[in-house]
């Protein structure tokens, strides 16, 4: 099995704790939601993920890097993720998701 991970909206609800960061890198006991779920993979064996990223994408780039713990990480851009939601994240992850025999794990990255 492996994780897609949809984490590429600027979360207009939630603007003001996230005008600099992506929710997802919001934190929940110390930790990022994003470490939540990639934690949560790691210990079930899951070892590889892509993640859609738009929104301040470079920090899943330094932070989350290509690799976490276990857990051997992609990346797809969404640059038009103000225009679209989800949905269009979801279709711009199809060719990587249809390349694979395995069950894939859809996530939303701010949802704990």
């Amino acid at each position: 099995m492996q994780a897609l991970i949809l984490a590429a909206g600027d979360s207009k609800r939630l603007k003001k704790l996230t005008h600099d960061v992506p929710k997802s890198f919001l934190e929940i006991d110390n930790k990022k939601i994003i470490e939540h779920h990639l934690d949560k993979l790691s210990e079930l064996g899951i070892t590889k993920a892509t993640i859609v990223v738009g929104f301040q994408k470079d920090l899943f780039y330094q932070v989350i890097g290509k690799k976490y713990k276990e857990v051997c990480i992609k990346y797809v851009e969404c640059s038009d993720f103000r225009e679209f939601n989800h949905g269009w994240s979801f279709y711009l992850s199809k060719e990587i998701v249809s390349q694979t025999s395995e069950d894939v794990l859809v996530i939303h990255a701010d949802t704990f």
